[in-house]
């Protein structure tokens, strides 16, 4: 399906349809459960050779009631977007407030909603990397198993 409409998107909104697929993963459950991203708004000037890149905005839809909140939580949401491109594509964020729904899988159970994994998954995940003597790369892959682990949960999920 990413295949149809990615033109379409890359063309309208300026972003592939990758960051809408995987808002929740790029800026956490909790943000994306009252945000949804619109567009990427580049500037309007073509840069010449010479020029410096300039990062874009990204425009962001929001219920009333969360924009202070992704204001606030703005620097974080811009850095994990960031390291989702690979570069540092979006220098801010335009906040609009609109009505934004949750999309949630019925099949799913809350603690997979949520994100966790339960004690027999962190267990198995802790045992392959307790070898690891670096504490900051120990801790970056266990986060990127248990990320790994959730998303087949959800994925799963979605197929029943």
């Amino acid at each position: 399906m990413a295949w149809i409409l990615d033109p379409f998107f890359r063309k309208r909104a300026g972003f592939s349809i990758q960051i809408l697929e995987n808002w929740a993963e790029i800026v956490g459950h909790d943000i994306a459960a009252t945000t949804q991203p619109l567009r990427i708004i580049w500037s309007s000037h073509r840069p010449r050779v010479e020029q410096i890149f300039e990062p874009a905005t990204l425009a962001v839809a929001c219920n009333g009631f969360s924009a202070m909140v992704l204001q606030h939580k703005s620097a974080e949401v811009i850095q994990r977007v960031n390291t989702y491109f690979g570069y540092s594509a979006i220098s801010r964020l335009k906040i609009e407030q609109k009505v934004v729904r949750a999309v949630k899988n019925k099949n799913m159970s809350l603690l997979q909603r949520n994100g966790c994994l339960n004690n027999e998954q962190r267990i198995y995940l802790e045992q392959m990397v307790a070898e690891i003597k670096d504490d900051a790369l120990r801790q970056s892959l266990y986060n990127l198993g248990e990320n790994i682990l959730i998303n087949r949960i959800r994925d799963d999920c979605e197929k029943t």
